[in-house]
């Protein structure tokens, strides 16, 4: 039977839902939200640990530092003069008493031949007043002179062996005694050399020793003039050209002698509980980062640079490259510590490093724990665990977003 009034309850109903449908869809999707969230909420956090293993580390105390000479010798003008040869390049290898520069040997020159002439006149006019027994009491004199000398050669080796008892107190003794004999027999001959010529004769070889001392002299000054490598190197700095005017005490040339290489570099004081002579090292040049070489810690200084809060450590280099030249810049690794099979995790995994107390997070049953770990050596990338964590122990990175007590599962992206 057809009911009037049912027509306009199904218009109104149908009416009413259509007014309200966006509001009951926007309310299904909340709740389905809602579900959707507390199921995420209770599911495990995903973390992707590192596992606690065996392998080599090695920890190294790093440096930056320079290359020293064996010696720097700095030479300089000892007189007034004019530079007329300068024969060595900067930078050039030199030998023992290779001329680097001569000055302007003129007047020295002139000197010498004076006083080579005044010597000459000397010995002639010895010579006229100088008769048979005068010439001999002469070589007497010499002679007593020479016996003298070596005598007291002898007596001073003796007495600098004796310092380290390497010779009898007899023998010290023989040579004392044997000194005095000879500065007896030294004074007689003058007496015998006295007696065989006057006064003149005195005056006149007097005369000759005194030009000697002024021909010495002479070739001294003019030796001088001659600027020379006292020893094998090579030239760092020149600081001279031909033409120049120079003065006692000028630098003109740095040498730096040829030798043993040292490299030294200037750590933190924080390092050194670590450090130690005859530890072994890796050396490398700035301009030659490819070229490595050994070297091994063969000076620590005895004090701390107040100042910098740094200590001197120098290295000595057995076999330089050809491409080391001093004060090169070089980075230096000294290995400190090594252990072939240490229990290790990577350096990111591990907080508080270089502190009292490090830890790890560890995966335990399906949730995150805190570990207290020991650390040993300590490398670049790994860390050595002493003790905290067993070998297989799988251990949270830093940037996992977990907290002690947080539920998580592993996950192997392989």
């Amino acid at each position: 039977m057809y009911d009037a009034g049912s027509v306009p309850m199904a218009v109104m109903k149908a009416a009413w839902l259509r007014q309200r449908w966006p509001w009951l869809l926007a309310l299904g999707l909340a709740v389905v939200g809602v579900g959707v969230g507390v199921v995420v909420w209770t599911l495990p956090t995903r973390v992707e640990p590192v596992a606690a293993v065996r392998r080599e580390v090695v920890q190294t105390v790093v440096a930056s530092g320079r290359v020293l000479p064996a010696a720097r010798v700095q030479l300089a003008a000892l007189g007034l003069g004019r530079v007329v040869e300068v024969a060595v390049p900067d930078g050039a290898q030199v030998t023992t008493g290779q001329l680097l520069a001569r000055l302007d040997g003129t007047v020295a020159t002139a000197d010498l031949a004076r006083a080579e002439a005044a010597l000459a006149l000397a010995e002639a006019r010895l010579t006229q007043l100088s008769g048979p027994t005068a010439h001999a009491a002469v070589e007497e004199v010499h002679r007593a002179d020479t016996n003298l000398a070596a005598a007291l050669d002898d007596l001073g080796r003796l007495q600098a062996l004796a310092v380290g008892r390497a010779v009898t107190e007899q023998e010290l003794a023989r040579a004392v005694s044997a000194s005095e004999v000879r500065r007896s027999e030294q004074e007689t001959a003058r007496i015998h050399l006295g007696s065989a010529r006057g006064a003149e004769t005195v005056q006149a070889q007097a005369t000759v020793r005194q030009a000697l001392a002024d021909v010495d002299a002479a070739r001294a000054r003019l030796a001088d003039l001659r600027l020379v490598a006292p020893a094998d190197g090579q030239i760092v700095t020149r600081a001279v050209e031909a033409g120049d005017v120079v003065t006692a005490g000028q630098l003109l040339f740095e040498l730096a002698v040829k030798g043993p290489v040292e490299v030294r570099i200037d750590p933190d004081e924080s390092t050194l509980a670590r450090l130690a002579v005859g530890l072994p090292a890796l050396v490398s040049p700035e301009a030659f980062p490819e070229r490595r070489f050994g070297a091994e810690v063969s000076y620590l200084a005895p004090a701390v640079d107040p100042q910098r809060g740094t200590i001197e450590v120098r290295l000595a280099v057995a076999e330089p490259p050809p491409e080391l030249r001093a004060d090169m810049t070089v980075s230096v690794d000294v290995e400190v510590a090594r252990n072939p099979d240490a229990l290790v995790l990577p350096v990111g995994v591990v907080r508080d490093v270089g502190t009292r107390a490090p830890w790890v997070l560890v995966v335990v049953a399906g949730r995150v724990e805190r570990r207290d770990v020991k650390l040993g050596a300590e490398g670049e990338e790994l860390v050595e665990l002493l003790s905290g964590v067993a070998e297989g122990d799988l251990a949270i990175p830093l940037d996992a977003g977990v907290v002690v007590g947080d539920r998580v599962r592993v996950w192997d992206p392989r």
